[in-house]
């Protein structure tokens, strides 16, 4: 590659910094989105280097139509070499200094097909959250005129039509007319997330390599699907292990002076995926607890053992953990999972 040009997206506005491949600096300027197609076109071979943010996946596609390498770097790897003050032009040189560091690691780009499931992914994460959100204010509105309701939309559903029928109590015409609404609200949202699982599982029925990762205890259409997304065809991680760190399941580390000190898993990348990945390790372990030796297979077995050293939630975080690696391996290797 002739150069190397950082660009720090934006909406409107983009500053572009280009340098040689010697690291000379050949320009910093701000370019308008309708002028940057163009002038990137008009670039000799150059690898472009931008922050995983929004729009990022577009414009890597359409710069690699033109010849150019593109790469991905997470902002929290650009951050620390930023010189001075915050702003575009500081932030398009911070980008090239951190892809000029070796080792730096990129972001995997994403294809159309992906960011279509991840996009069915970030609706139904809004609308979870709107639903949690909806029912804790009902109990909350609830609870002003003396109507306890149990937790959940289940419950909700059941039990708040008969409170809103009953004339004795003390809602009055309008907070009748209120909760009606967000009775109807929530039943609404539990229809559309109803309708995303459905689509959920008709993508998994027609992609192998979701099929192939449900069958992985503790993952299913949902986790599969984000563990599609996220791996696509795991050639940008170099082992199972690359992928759990990718994820943030991997032990954070703060060693000196040749005494090592683990601590509790980073937390970083998706947390969304981490979340799915937890909460259906966590589902597993729990009907282990009380299974009988006799019907415990190896992985029954480990699980147990881990409960015993270290207690539940280790045991939850690290059959997540394995679960990455595993989902790693089988899309990297094309092969099934085998019970043991």
């Amino acid at each position: 590659m002739e150069q190397i040009i950082g660009i720090d997206l934006a909406k409107r506005v983009f500053q572009v910094h280009i340098v040689s491949a010697q690291g000379e600096k050949k320009a910093n300027k701000m370019i308008t989105r309708e002028k940057l197609t163009t002038f990137i076109v008009q670039q000799p071979p150059s690898r472009i280097v931008m922050e995983a943010c929004g729009s990022a996946n577009y414009w890597s596609r359409q710069f690699r139509q033109y010849g150019h390498e593109v790469k991905q770097i997470s902002p929290q790897y650009v951050a620390p070499f930023r010189m001075g003050s915050k702003n575009d032009k500081n932030d398009a040189v911070a980008i090239v200094e951190a892809d000029s560091r070796p080792g730096m690691r990129y972001v995997p780009e994403k294809s159309i097909e992906q960011q279509d499931i991840q996009c069915l992914h970030r609706v139904r994460q809004r609308l979870m959250k709107n639903k949690t959100a909806l029912i804790n204010q009902i109990r909350g509105l609830g609870l002003e005129y003396d109507i306890a309701i149990p937790e959940g939309a289940h419950k909700i559903m059941a039990h708040l039509p008969d409170h809103l029928e009953d004339a004795e109590n003390e809602l009055t015409t309008l907070s009748r007319e209120l909760l009606h609404e967000m009775l109807q609200e929530l039943q609404d949202n539990q229809q559309r997330i109803k309708i995303l699982d459905l689509r959920f599982a008709l993508i998994s029925q027609q992609n192998e390599d979701t099929l192939r990762l449900e069958s992985i205890p503790g993952i299913g259409p949902l986790g599969a699907s984000a563990l599609t997304v996220a791996l696509g065809d795991s050639a940008d991680f170099q082992n199972g292990r690359h992928f759990a760190s990718y994820l943030g399941l991997v032990p954070k580390e703060h060693s000196s002076g040749g005494k090592v000190r683990l601590l509790g898993i980073t937390k970083r990348g998706d947390g969304y995926l981490r979340g799915l990945l937890i909460h259906g390790a966590r589902s597993v372990v729990y009907r282990v607890i009380n299974l009988p030796e006799e019907r415990c297979g190896g992985l029954q077995r480990w699980l147990k053992g881990i409960i015993t050293r270290s207690g539940v939630n280790k045991a939850v975080v690290a059959l997540a953990n394995k679960n990455a690696r595993i989902a790693w391996a089988l899309i990297n290797q094309k092969t099934e999972y085998i019970v043991k």
